[in-house]
């Protein structure tokens, strides 16, 4: 039986570079495997900031949005309350159109009744003179016929004191 003769120090060298460079090879496939997983965080990370950068974005795009909208709606609010005061406006122009007319047409009104009591004052003394004037016609009537019977009167005095003068002639 045949027993096997110790290694040489060649041999020994040989063998302790092979593992040398065994174990350097891991340490470097470790060393790149760390690196990958690095490199893959880091990306996960540059993802990760990449779509809270585009969620921040579009929040404010969305905010943007919301804010256009409510000056939208104001200015549609003021719009109307501009259009609310118009019509305001205008039927408070249309209401005192309206009440002028009706002092106008009152005024009128007013005037018609002062000349239709004036025309009946006039028509009043005119009566009053028509009935005055009668009465002067009347009283120069009755003057006449008094003077008439008067003169009526003298002319059978006369012609009475005739009569007696004849009669005492006679006599």
């Amino acid at each position: 039986m045949t027993t096997a003769s110790p290694p040489t120090f060649s041999c020994m060298k040989r063998i302790a570079r092979a593992a040398d460079s065994w174990a350097g090879e891991e340490e470097d496939e470790e060393e790149e495997e760390e690196e990958d997983e690095e490199e893959e965080e880091e990306d996960e990370e540059e993802e990760e900031e990449e779509e809270e950068e585009e969620e921040e974005e579009e929040e404010e795009e969305e905010e943007e949005e919301e804010e256009e909208e409510e000056e939208e709606e104001e200015e549609e609010e003021e719009e109307e309350e501009e259009e609310e005061e118009e019509e305001e406006e205008e039927e408070e122009e249309e209401e005192q159109e309206e009440e002028e007319e009706e002092e106008e047409e009152e005024e009128e009104e007013e005037e018609e009744e002062e000349e239709e009591e004036e025309e009946e004052e006039e028509e009043e003394e005119e009566e009053e003179e028509e009935e005055e004037e009668e009465e002067e016609e009347e009283e120069d009537e009755e003057e006449e016929e008094e003077e008439e019977e008067e003169e009526e009167e003298e002319e059978e005095e006369e012609e009475e004191e005739e009569e007696e003068e004849e009669e005492e002639e006679e006599n």
